[in-house]
């Protein structure tokens, strides 16, 4: 085994083993990222450094913001970086200043700079008495095999539950300022066209669109998915509700043209109280008839996954998120149960229990797996009257994340500690019950370094469920079951990391032969 570092050699390199070289890539990574933290901390110590000298120097206020000027094109030329990334180095550096915590794991080689920057962005603006808190709870999600796109989602629900009442006013600051539509010129005659709509409005549309193209459309509609979606939404825009297929068939088989299933004969016994003489309206042929336009959706079904304190304005334990986008503020959970239809989705215990039956309970007898409200329509969320005392959620500082740095295997054997298996557990295809309810906690692959949504993944036996005696391998229940895109799944295959679900459905990955260990959480 050689040792890494800058002087380690090309030769030296080529020459080592495999398990050598895997075992020396996290200490490669780390040289990296130290370099990096103090490329970037010299970066904003030589721009402050030009910024002070240039401002005493130049009193003209015709020119006052050359000292900003001379400070980006100072630390450009020396870093040989362009203005935009000088900038952006500057930016990190000056925020690290008020962040100890993150600007020590960076030096130490703890984060790349685009993990220290989203982990930055987010804490920075909490309140000074829970930025401590919140620091050590961020660099604990920044730890994580996760890509920048799920810690920023991660970091997101984080500052939400420390400040809900600020995380509502940003979002409001953010839709005033950049909520638009907006035009320009496309090649070929054509104009593209970009927005930013509030997320209830957002689906609306989306919704409609999509309700349009499924409704009207058949599969043999020869026009791409894109250019089905632009025609929905300009029949949208020009009032009309129905779409052309462009099958060119006369039986077409969109659904729109689809006869409704016929009446049921009527029971002989209805007739005989029957009046014979009575003038019976000849019933219109099903075939004419025009398709119902009520088929089509004109009101979006927004997923609002909770607790019901939270949804009813209270000091509740959970942030609210929309399956497909992400977390949201508990004000704008209420305000889009208000505006539209929704679905809530309640969690009645903190602790998700990990049993093969989302129905079963613990002794004390809650629910050990989410649970879906009924369809309601939009309306005011009242609070209970026995609750009425409480204050509201934003007034109450949310349990700050921890995670074990060892947690706990439920069980290898893929059985869940269960010595009996349940009905349906001898299967190889998890239920749809199944589905949904690890849908609800695991959001993304649990994959490595994976963000693919979970609805874009396979669930996938984490011991492997024997077809030839599936009594022996892992059975198909909630606690041996994780979501895995295609490529995950593949790779999982080949068995070079083996993985083992653990307590709070962390996924354990330990290389086989090195026994490094990479751990995925929810």
């Amino acid at each position: 085994m050689f040792e890494p570092g800058r002087d380690t050699s090309e030769a030296t390199l080529a020459d080592a083993g495999e398990t050598d070289l895997a075992t020396a890539a996290s200490a490669f990574t780390r040289i990296e990222f130290e370099a990096m933290a103090r490329k970037i901390l010299a970066a904003y110590h030589l721009g402050r450094k030009v910024f002070d000298r240039v401002q005493a120097a130049d009193s003209d206020r015709y020119r006052k913001r050359m000292p900003d000027k001379a400070a980006l094109r100072e630390v450009s030329l020396h870093f040989a970086v362009p203005p935009a990334t000088a900038g952006r180095w500057m930016t990190l550096g000056a925020l690290l200043q008020d962040l100890p915590a993150v600007r020590a794991a960076f030096l130490a080689g703890d984060l790349s700079e685009s993990r220290a920057s989203l982990v930055a962005h987010a804490v920075v603006g909490v309140d000074a008495e829970q930025r401590t808190a919140a620091e050590e709870a961020a660099l604990i999600l920044a730890g994580g095999a996760s890509t920048n796109a799920v810690l920023s989602d991660k970091l997101d629900e984080l500052v939400i539950a420390l400040d809900p009442d600020a995380a509502a006013d940003v979002r409001e600051e953010f839709a005033e300022r950049y909520q638009d539509v907006r035009f320009a010129k496309a090649p070929y005659g054509q104009v593209a066209i970009s927005a930013t709509l509030g997320l209830g409005d957002a689906r609306y549309l989306q919704s409609r669109i999509t309700g349009l193209i499924h409704h009207y459309l058949c599969a043999d509609d020869p026009r791409l998915p894109g250019q089905q979606r632009a025609d929905a939404l300009v029949a949208i825009t020009r009032g009309r509700t129905e779409l052309e297929c462009q099958c060119g068939s006369d039986t077409c088989g969109a659904r729109a043209n689809q006869k409704p299933d016929p009446e049921p004969d009527p029971d002989p016994a209805d007739d005989a109280d029957a009046d014979v003489d009575a003038e019976v309206a000849p019933k219109p042929d099903a075939a004419s008839a025009k398709p119902s336009t009520a088929l089509v959706p004109t009101r979006s079904a927004v997923v609002v996954v909770t607790d019901a304190p939270t949804l009813a304005g209270l000091t509740g334990e959970m942030v609210p998120f929309v399956p497909g986008y992400g977390v949201i503020d508990p004000a704008h959970a209420r305000a889009l149960a208000e505006d539209a239809t929704w679905t809530g989705m309640y969690r009645e215990s903190q602790r998700f229990m990990h049993r093969s039956d989302p129905t079963d309970t613990d002794p004390d007898g809650r629910v050990s797996m989410l649970r879906a409200g009924r369809p309601r329509k939009a309306g005011r969320i009242h609070v209970p009257a026995h609750l009425g005392g409480n204050s509201q959620t934003g007034s109450a500082l949310v349990r700050v994340l921890s995670r074990p740095p060892n947690p706990t295997p439920i069980d290898p054997t893929g059985h869940g500690g269960l010595l009996v298996p349940p009905v349906g557990a001898l299967d190889y295809e998890p239920t749809d019950a199944q589905r949904r309810a690890i849908a609800l906690t695991d959001h993304h692959c649990r994959g490595p370094y994976c963000g693919r949504p979970v609805a874009e993944c396979q669930l996938d036996h984490v011991k492997p469920y024997n077809h030839a005696h599936p009594i022996d391998g892992g059975w198909t229940i909630t606690d041996d079951l994780i979501p895995l895109c295609i490529p995950c799944h593949q790779f999982k295959h080949l068995e070079i990391w083996i993985p083992t679900l653990a307590e709070g459905r962390a996924v354990i990955w330990r290389h086989a032969v090195t026994g490094k260990v990479i751990i995925t959480w929810p």
